[in-house]
């Protein structure tokens, strides 16, 4: 277990769970799908890949296979359009599925994804709620739902929506981040952190967890405990310089004792993209921007 992880705990008070045990590698994939279900694993191959065109052309082709038109499968195909940003193909794909089955989950939720890449939030919000009434125990279409609510200014309704996936699915630790930002949005800083560390202690290898917790601290005026969260985002991330200069900045406006000069990271050497970076990280801890000036 990395080091690093035993001060988290020790930060958030939890105990550490045992390791995640390794899987088994997968199998070598033939060029062209023997079956629908061949030919659907490699198009999702593909789609992992990146290759959108391979993707929709075995996807068709495992259609054409399972001799019928698939509601399962044409999900997949509208979803591969949809990564490629080919949304009225996108459209067509999760109609049809639709069509063939009106409670079909995954059609509606791809179907309201390209809503809200439209702009038209109101349709896509009513789809998420009729696919809810279908299946009202499914945390992640909850978690769908408070995604939407929020872009569409809504954070009210977006938390209760994030809230109901997490008391459906407590073990999810971006659940309790997504609560946690959304709190952080509505200065509900207490709230935020709690929910924060519970994202932290299900899955405290991701530094990110760790800086929104650094906020949540700094805004509750813990400084010395956001430092420390910051700290330690920095060392599970070490290939993050942004993170050197955040913290040096944050030290001196906590007016704690500075890291010794070997350790400290320079805003010099940052490029621009990483200062960009800081000074949006700065906003979100209520430091000026221009603190990475001086």
């Amino acid at each position: 277990m990395r080091p690093e992880y035993e001060r988290i705990a020790d930060l958030f008070g939890f105990v550490l769970p045992e390791g995640p045990k390794g899987g088994e590698a997968g199998r070598k994939l033939p060029a062209e799908g023997r079956d629908a279900a061949e030919s659907a694993e490699i198009a999702a191959s593909f789609l992992k890949e990146g290759n959108v065109a391979e993707a929709v052309r075995h996807y068709r082709r495992a259609i054409e296979q399972r001799g019928a038109e698939d509601p399962a499968l044409l999900m997949d195909l509208g979803a591969a359009h949809e990564f490629g940003d080919q949304l009225p193909a996108a459209v067509e794909q999760y109609l049809k599925a639709l069509a063939d089955d009106q409670t079909a989950t995954e059609a509606r939720l791809g179907l309201s994804s390209v809503l809200r890449q439209e702009g038209r939030f109101r349709e896509a919000i009513s789809g998420l709620e009729e696919a809810l009434e279908a299946h009202p125990e499914d945390p992640f279409l909850w978690a769908k739902l408070a995604e939407m609510l929020r872009e569409a200014g809504w954070p009210k309704r977006s938390l209760q929506a994030i809230q109901r996936a997490v008391t459906l699915k407590p073990e999810e630790a971006y659940f309790h981040y997504w609560a946690g930002d959304l709190l952080l949005a509505m200065e509900r800083y207490d709230e935020a952190l709690r929910s924060l560390r519970a994202a932290v202690e299900l899955s405290p290898g991701d530094d990110h967890y760790l800086l929104l917790s650094g906020v949540a601290f700094w805004r509750l005026g813990r400084h010395g405990d956001a430092v420390k969260a910051v700290d330690l985002a920095g060392q599970l991330d070490p290939d993050e310089p942004a993170y050197g200069v955040l913290l040096a900045i944050l030290r001196v406006e906590a007016e704690l004792q500075p890291q010794s000069p070997g350790g400290k990271q320079s805003a010099a050497d940052l490029d621009e993209y990483a200062r960009d970076k800081v000074r949006r990280w700065l906003r979100m801890f209520g430091v000026p921007a221009d603190r990475i000036d001086r």
